[in-house]
Order: structure tokens, then sequence, then C-alpha cells
């Protein structure tokens, strides 16, 4: 790209990559008829691609000049926030299953908005926590064989985290309606002045 268009190769790699990465946006809702393995690879690829791609993209605009130290200190982050995650998930896989209140998936929401902002405001890679813990929690019968996950019985933590799931997308449309809501009663009240 910087051959043809005569720009930096940083500036044609942040104007590359927005282009380069699927949308699991678009491309969950498009493999709804396809078969459980085609779907599921489609679901990962799309997530891992947006959170690589907006890393990458965070990751080239921070620096002005890409040098040795620049990528080393990336590669610290990672590591710092993938021991974190690891940890985290692993805590919060243990809250789900052991908190027996009523109110019981709020306080690990609430602890996940709370590691994802500390590790903004560390200006560490947050996605990477994200992943983790999704990855943890989809995928315990992969991990049984690990002596941590027998002490968080599997079998009912899936119910919990299918019961989590709900919640959570509830939440998400919710929030975006509350937050089309809020929006428009702006914009009226911005048009009434």
């Amino acid at each position: 790209m910087s051959y043809f268009n005569h720009v930096s190769f940083r500036t044609g790699i942040i104007n590359a990559l927005p282009l380069s990465i699927i949308s699991s946006a678009i491309a969950i809702p498009s493999v709804q008829n396809l078969g459980k393995a085609t779907k599921e690879f489609v679901v990962y690829e799309s997530s891992l691609s947006d959170i690589f791609g907006v890393i990458l993209f965070n990751f080239f605009t921070a620096n002005e000049v890409i040098s040795l130290w620049g990528v080393g200190n990336f590669f610290i982050q990672f590591i710092i926030i993938l021991v974190i995650s690891i940890i985290a998930s692993v805590g919060l896989a243990f809250l789900i299953k052991k908190i027996n209140h009523h109110v019981k998936f709020l306080p690990i929401v609430i602890s996940i908005i709370l590691i994802y902002t500390l590790s903004k405001i560390f200006h560490l890679p947050a996605l990477i926590f994200i992943l983790i813990f999704g990855l943890l929690l989809n995928n315990l019968d992969e991990l049984k064989h690990w002596k941590f996950v027998e002490y968080l019985d599997p079998a009912q933590l899936n119910n919990e985290i299918h019961k989590f799931k709900e919640i959570v997308v509830e939440m998400a449309f919710s929030s975006s309606y509350n937050f089309l809501s809020y929006y428009l009663a702006i914009q009226l009240m911005l048009q009434s002045y």
C-alpha cells in the first residue's frame, strides 16, 4: 500500500486494518443456516479477527514510530493482561458457581466491567480479557482434564452459564434500546431549541 499511495507503512497499515477485519456483527447472523461446525468456525474466526484487529489498530495508532521498544512494550502488556485474564476468568467462573444469592449475575457483570475498565486505564489490551473469559466459560467441557476445572463442577456451572448468557443478551438488548431512546430524546430536545 505504501508503494502505490506514497504513504508510510504505518499509515498504510492503519488504513488497511479496518478493511481486513471480518466483522462478527455481519458474519455471525449470516451463518444461521449452516452446520454446527461451520457456524462455530465463523463465530470464532470473526470474533478473533475483531479482537486482534482492534488490538493491532490500537498499537499502530498509539505508536508514532514502530520500534523494538514499542513492540516489546506491547508484548509485555499482552502477557500481563493474559495472566490477569486467566486468573480473573477462573475467579469469576468460581463466583458464578458459588454465589447462591438471588442477585447472582449483577456482581459478575459489574466485575467484568471493572476489570475491562481498569485494563483500559492502564493501557492494556482489555479485549483479551473478554476473549479469555468467553473461551473459558464456553469450553469447560474441553478443559475437564485440568485440575482446577474439577473444582468448578462443569455440569452445574454450564447451567449457570446458560442463565448468565440469557441475562447478558437481555441486558445488551435493553441497554441498546435505552441508548437509542436517550439519543432520540436528546435529538428532540436539541431540535426544540
